[in-house]
């Protein structure tokens, strides 16, 4: 049985270890107070860290599966079973073992807060909010043009490093929007960015600041439509996709290619390809509207989505009108690489169509 002064020591040491861990307890509260789901887990990982370093260092075992697997006879023979250090330490590793579990369990659930704690170098505070959300904004806008490949999410919008890091920031600037002055147009393109990574809710939060700032804004208010459509309950959410239909019914020229995107993807998220190409209709015989080549392209790629009957023609018919109104339309307009970039999506998908029809009559002669 260890003697009297080695028994002191031992004491003395986790005394010491105690109290020099309850001091950066208090340092990590202070410092993490506004993080309070990460700096909880941190403090029961720490009080984890410190229980299995004092049986690691007393027992001179490796991990924590040995104590599982070798408490009974260790123990036993370096302590007399029937002594009360035998019984604290037997204590210890019951507690030991319960905090595991839970620090696992805490795991799964704070998976997010920890990866954000990864970036606090990056996402901590406001400093520099405008260059990381416009870095964002370009980053976004060329990843949601990228589809994973094999499982691959690498330079997609599903990367999942840079996809937490991108929303950790777009929450701050939603945040630092409320006591700091920032251009409506800047807050407009971070509901976007939001859009795009699938955060509705904060899209709508961010559009709705934007809308605060600049009221006349089409582009502003169409956004918070489309996002109210999305997430807002059932009789508003469909109050607001009939306000996003009469938008493009009555379309003019304030940023009528967002107007019109934003209609589209209202449309895509419930299905509702009749509703937005009816609104389309109205708009091409109003005789006070504008008509930009987007508006033709989003009916031509609106009537292949919906796939009706005649619906091949029909899209062909809207690209003929796409094409005489690009014919007469500025580089510089609005709606100038929108067009171009959905007039490429559509005629792929239309050489797509027709040669999947050539490989069917081919496998049908045979």
């Amino acid at each position: 049985m260890p003697d009297h002064d080695s028994h002191s020591v031992d004491e003395n040491a986790a005394q010491d270890a105690e109290r020099t861990l309850e001091t950066r307890l208090q340092n990590l509260e202070v410092s993490l107070a506004e993080r309070r789901p990460v700096a909880d887990l941190l403090k029961l990982f720490l009080y984890f860290l410190f229980a299995l370093s004092i049986i690691l260092g007393l027992f001179g075992w490796r991990q924590f599966s040995d104590v599982e697997r070798m408490v009974a006879d260790q123990v036993e023979v370096k302590l007399p079973r029937d002594s009360q250090r035998f019984a604290d330490y037997e204590s210890l590793i019951a507690d030991t073992r319960q905090l595991y579990r839970e620090y696992s369990t805490l795991v799964d659930s704070y998976e997010e807060a920890l990866a954000n704690y990864a970036h606090l170098d990056k996402v901590a505070g406001d400093f520099d909010i405008e260059g990381r959300c416009a870095k964002i904004f370009l980053e976004s806008e060329e990843r949601s043009n990228t589809e994973p490949t094999a499982g691959e999410y690498v330079g997609t919008l599903h990367e999942e490093s840079w996809r937490t890091a991108a929303i950790s920031t777009l929450r701050i600037l939603a945040s630092a929007q409320k006591r700091r002055q920032f251009d409506p147009d800047f807050i407009f393109n971070a509901a976007q960015a939001s859009s795009r990574l699938g955060q509705h809710e904060l899209a709508l939060q961010l559009m709705q600041a934007a809308l605060e700032k600049n009221p006349e804004d089409a582009a502003t208010r169409a956004g918070a439509l489309s996002d109210l459509a999305s997430v807002a309950p059932k009789e508003e959410r469909e109050n607001a996709f009939e306000q996003l239909m009469g938008m493009v019914e009555s379309l003019d020229g304030n940023s009528p290619n967002i107007v019109i995107g934003e209609a589209w993807n209202a449309a895509e998220a419930s299905r509702r390809y009749t509703d937005l190409l009816r609104a389309i209709d109205v708009c091409e015989r109003a005789p006070n509207t504008i008509k930009p080549s987007f508006l033709f392209v989003v009916k031509a790629r609106t009537l292949l989505r919906r796939s009706r009957p005649g619906c091949i023609r029909e899209a062909r018919d809207a690209l003929v009108l796409a094409r005489r109104a690009f014919a007469d339309e500025s580089t510089q307009s609005q709606w100038f690489e929108s067009t171009l970039a959905a007039f490429a999506e559509v005629e792929q998908v239309l050489r797509a169509t027709e040669a999947s029809k050539i490989l069917i009559q081919q496998m049908g002669s045979h």
